[in-house]
């Protein structure tokens, strides 16, 4: 008989869950506040922004992806998922920062 989850651990309680829930709300709060209050921050309101966005993400992937007790190789598919982004992202802002303004 095989077991699928064998290596997965044990599961996580509702408290968990929902801590980790109100984190990620109170993140998107944050987010909120940072955007109304972008005037008086000034440029560094993106880059706040994007910081608490990558919190975000990696609350959930740790833990509702259960990346918390993953083996290494899923570790390694998510780490390679993150690498390739961070490619795409490269690529698009060399594009966008290079670009010369159209004159028309």
């Amino acid at each position: 008989m095989h077991n699928e989850d064998a290596g997965a651990g044990p599961e996580p309680s509702n408290a968990s869950y929902f801590l980790i829930y109100g984190l990620i709300l109170a993140l998107i709060g944050a987010q909120v506040l940072v955007s109304m209050n972008s005037a008086s921050i000034g440029g560094a309101a993106i880059y706040l922004n994007l910081l608490i966005a990558g919190a975000q993400a990696c609350l959930l992937a740790y833990f509702f992806m259960h990346l918390k007790g993953a083996d290494n190789l899923t570790w390694l598919i998510a780490g390679a998922g993150l690498f390739w982004i961070a490619i795409m992202f490269i690529l698009m802002l060399n594009d966008y920062l290079t670009r010369q303004i159209a004159a028309y």
